[in-house]
């Protein structure tokens, strides 16, 4: 009679174990669905730099304590397996970025500003914030929130076209990065905004469903076309042909999206708008150089040849110090005695070359080998879009290593564990 009492007592126990044990589970999956959509919002929204723009008390760094405190008690439960994570193929490629910014901080002091060091400081920051996020994002997937992705994909383009509508709503006309008659939202720089109008844009085309793509693209276009980034504009366009020719978008949403987009530019009809406003009248002259590349091919403006100026820069540098480069954050903008040029190369890998030389060349080589082997998506057609949108914006911008959402992006697309779709996916068509 005592041996049936305590093997009762035994299996009692054993269930109580399991019951407290499914409860914990579910517990931290509810904290997750709201942290980590919390965190995605704000990353994918620059809210850590939009606030600091608006208030210089507000570092971004404030942000990202914020979210090191939301991914605690995940960390604390997963710490086994974040250390796992680190010998992932991700996380080596984030630690060797992390080495190298690292020893270029050290070695190349004497040769960098007080911005130039500020810039590599907050790369340090970033990369070192996007390993516990990848982490995270990565071990929580059950917990739904991709779902936050098909809100920024409203969002996101919505508040650009609000911002071109209504300008100085969003943040004062006067605001340091402010480009005059080109809307960026909450990015305050546009070419910014057209980058994450198409990386919200891919990443939540999987979880709409397929009636709301033709919205969806749309959306986006229009978004990216108030901008005037001419790389964002002809990334979209790729996009679109790629797609359709995919069988992504259904006949009706390619013919919309041409026909909303890419007809007003063709005939002028934005150019003849724009003219109008009187709030954008010594912008005028810039975005309607911008649209002629469109209109009449035309690229002769003065941001064409300043680019093209720094890129054959970008590119000497490289050519005279492939074994070191110039050394991390000399390319910022004449920030350093090194780079006499007001701006950037505007090509990530020149950038890197000129900075880390070879070593550089080959972080990106990496990383294109990682986001290739990726299993992130379920439709291998998205992927690809994505890691095409990735090369494509490798030849119009330098910031991919420094901005926290091209960093966490990375982090996502880069795994390889496939992870059950939910019910409210749906299938590729």
């Amino acid at each position: 009679m005592m041996q049936i009492e305590a093997q009762v007592g035994t299996g009692y126990g054993s269930y109580r174990t399991s019951r407290a044990a499914r409860d914990s589970r579910r517990a931290l999956l509810a904290w997750a669905s709201v942290a980590l959509s919390v965190i995605l919002v704000c990353i994918f929204m620059n809210l850590p730099v939009y606030v600091r723009s608006l208030d210089k008390s507000m570092p971004p760094k404030l942000f990202y304590i914020g979210f090191m405190l939301l991914l605690f008690p995940i960390l604390m439960a997963r710490l086994h397996a974040f250390l796992s994570y680190l010998a992932s193929p991700f996380g080596l490629w984030a630690l060797a970025l992390l080495l190298l910014n690292l020893m270029h901080l050290i070695t190349d002091a004497g040769s960098l500003t007080a911005r130039g060091e500020m810039l590599v400081s907050f790369r340090l920051q970033a990369i070192g914030m996007v390993l516990f996020l990848g982490f995270a994002f990565t071990h929580m997937r059950q917990s739904g929130w991709e779902r936050s992705f098909v809100l920024l994909a409203v969002l996101v383009p919505s508040l650009v076209i609000a911002d071109f509508f209504y300008p100085g709503q969003l943040y004062p006309p006067d605001t340091a990065g402010t480009v005059l008659g080109r809307a960026s939202g909450t990015f305050i720089n546009p070419t910014i905004a057209g980058e994450v109008i198409l990386l919200v844009f891919l990443l939540s085309y999987p979880i709409v469903r397929k009636r709301y793509h033709t919205a969806l693209v749309v959306l986006a276009g229009i978004a990216v076309l108030v901008t005037f980034t001419r790389a964002a504009m002809i990334s979209w366009l790729a996009l679109w042909v790629f797609l359709m020719l995919r069988r992504r978008l259904p006949a009706v949403s390619a013919i919309t999206a041409l026909a909303v987009v890419v007809l007003p530019l063709a005939m002028g009809g934005l150019e003849s708008y724009i003219s109008k406003r009187g709030d954008f009248s010594s912008a005028i002259e810039n975005i309607e150089h911008r649209l002629m590349f469109f209109s009449k091919g035309r690229l002769d403006d003065d941001s064409a040849m300043e680019r093209a100026a720094v890129l054959q820069s970008g590119w000497e540098a490289f050519a005279a110090n492939p074994l070191t480069g110039l050394g991390a954050g000399v390319t910022d903008g004449g920030q350093s005695r090194l780079w006499p040029h007001a701006v950037g190369t505007h090509n990530q890998l020149v950038a890197l070359g000129a900075e880390y030389g070879v070593a550089g060349v080959i972080m990106w080589l990496w990383l294109l080998l990682l986001l290739l082997r990726g299993r992130y998506f379920h439709d291998r057609t998205i992927h690809t879009a994505l890691i095409l949108l990735f090369c494509a914006m490798t030849f119009f911008t330098h910031n991919m290593f420094d901005f926290p959402y091209w960093l966490l992006t990375f982090a996502l697309v880069s795994q390889r564990d496939k992870v059950k779709r939910r019910a409210f996916a749906m299938p590729a068509s």
